[in-house]
């Protein structure tokens, strides 16, 4: 499945890639502040989708302006919202998106560079 849909059974939960991404950049176990802000991160550089109750082998990709509305807590367990609209929660990414977002931060990409990097077709590029 491609665009806005993707088979869950295909993503890994956001909650485990988090952390993982966090290791294999940083070598050691970061704390929940940390996690938070590394989901932040990922969202900015992956898609992220969320599997849906009704259809739980289908999930939908999380717009942007949703993503960037709310924040991580749990180091990506759920995202909240201040507007008092319901959390999100079974967030995932896929697996080659994990090894993207760890390439990239390995490079040492900043929160500054989030301004040029870019999607199209699919396809990440830090500039």
């Amino acid at each position: 499945m491609t665009g806005y849909f993707e088979a869950a059974d295909t993503l890994v939960p956001l909650e485990l890639a988090v952390p993982l991404i966090f290791w294999e950049v940083y070598g050691s176990m970061g704390s929940i502040d940390k996690l938070n802000g590394l989901a932040m991160a990922v969202a900015a550089l992956a898609t992220v989708y969320q599997s849906n109750k009704e259809s739980p082998m289908v999930a939908r990709v999380v717009p942007p302006s949703v993503m960037f509305s709310g924040m991580f807590l749990g180091g990506g367990k759920e995202l909240r919202f201040v507007d008092g609209r319901a959390p999100l929660v079974s967030l995932g990414v896929k697996a080659e998106d994990v090894s993207y977002v760890i390439g990239v931060l390995r490079q040492g990409f900043t929160p500054d560079d989030h301004a040029s990097a870019t999607v199209s077709g699919g396809e990440r590029t830090a500039k």
